[in-house]
């Protein structure tokens, strides 16, 4: 059955954000809101953020194939935005944790780096991995998987636990919630819910309940004492691959568009910077060529099987792009994770972003930093 689209949030984005435009103007005139160096990148996430959480590589039985770092869920070599961003501030950044997955049924390792990069592939918002799915492209391994793909929540716990607090120098990037929206769309496909208006009526709930969760973890780094906190947009999911040109593709930019209503509506006037991946992302579908892309709506990596809805950036590698430089040029790398080049946009602009509402010195980041893929 088609799911219908949320005709209710165009209402509720008259109700709720109806003054953003305005507020948008008086809060460029006001920038930078925060001045003086920036000490060190904390971030927070998902797969889109994740610095190198997951290291498939250990798995291979030959060790003299197996790779010492995780991997991102990107194209190969290449860096995640959150990494093109430290590069612009020249600052490090690197996982918090690492799960070495071991040769198939030897077990593997959990490994406490003690990076600020606490984004992992497979978060949720506030959902731990106890009972959430496993992320595409990482063995569900009870032990392993239970104590990773932690929420936000939980990491934002886990940096107050080992940090106390911030000092109010530091740049908190925060990303997330597509998780928790793909596997409601996946759960409403499945118990396909009659009458029709019981599915806009748990979307439309959902939604709220996501953006309020959002917002509760953003407010808590505020409190804990951040002042440079940068919350990355939800991008439109209808443009998403496997969900572009598909009876959900409608229902899936609904979402996300109330859902970032929601959120922005709710975090005016709090301090914390919102940045329109959503908008970017739009932009780029509509005139690639104006951000050097050539193809968005087709995936860069050929092991990527449409008919089964499998992810696969983890594991893409030059040898498994469709052509030669499609890491360069197209804008997903699978089914909803980008390639090096939209990766690349997005830190870049980000970059700017930073420069521009708190005056930190950036510099152009054209060259990934190279990474261990075999």
């Amino acid at each position: 059955m088609r799911l219908p689209s949320l005709r209710w949030l165009l209402v509720l984005a008259l109700l709720v954000v109806g003054g953003l435009a305005a507020l948008a103007v008086r809060d460029r005139a006001a920038r930078p809101v925060v001045t003086g160096p920036i000490s060190a990148i904390v971030s927070f996430g998902d797969s889109l953020s994740d610095v190198g959480t997951y290291n498939p590589g250990a798995a291979y039985p030959d060790p003299a194939t197996r790779s010492a770092t995780g991997q991102r869920f990107t194209t190969k070599p290449g860096e995640v935005w959150v990494e093109v961003v430290a590069d612009a501030l020249g600052l490090p950044v690197k996982p918090n944790q690492q799960v070495d997955f071991g040769p198939l049924g030897q077990g593997g390792r959990i490994v406490d780096l003690g990076g600020n990069g606490y984004a992992q592939g497979g978060a949720h918002i506030e959902t731990d991995a106890e009972t959430a799915p496993a992320p595409d492209g990482i063995p569900a391994d009870g032990g392993l998987q239970g104590e990773t793909a932690i929420s936000i929540k939980t990491q934002i716990d886990r940096y107050l636990a080992e940090h106390k607090g911030f000092d109010g120098t530091e740049l908190v990037l925060v990303q997330g919630g597509g998780n928790d929206f793909l596997d409601a769309f996946q759960a409403l496909g499945e118990t396909e819910p009659e009458p029709a208006s019981d599915a806009d009526d748990q979307l439309e709930a959902l939604v709220r309940a996501k953006a309020a969760a959002m917002v509760t973890q953003l407010k808590r780094l505020a409190a804990a004492g951040a002042k440079r906190i940068v919350y990355v947009n939800l991008p439109d999911l209808g443009m998403l691959p496997f969900i572009r040109n598909t009876e959900l593709e409608d229902m899936a930019t609904d979402v996300s568009e109330g859902y970032n209503e929601l959120v922005a509506g709710e975090l005016s006037g709090t301090g914390v910077q919102v940045f329109d991946l959503a908008g970017l992302i739009d932009a780029a579908v509509d005139d690639p060529a104006a951000v050097g892309l050539t193809v968005t709506d087709k995936p860069a990596c050929t092991n990527y099987d449409a008919s089964q809805g499998e992810v696969d950036a983890l594991l893409c590698t030059p040898a498994t792009l469709v052509e030669p430089d499609a890491d360069q040029h197209y804008l997903f790398a699978d089914s909803m994770h980008p390639t090096t080049a939209g990766h690349r946009l997005w830190g870049e602009k980000v970059a700017a972003f930073i420069h521009d509402r708190f005056g930190a010195v950036v510099k152009p980041i054209r060259v990934a930093r190279e990474t261990t893929a075999r």
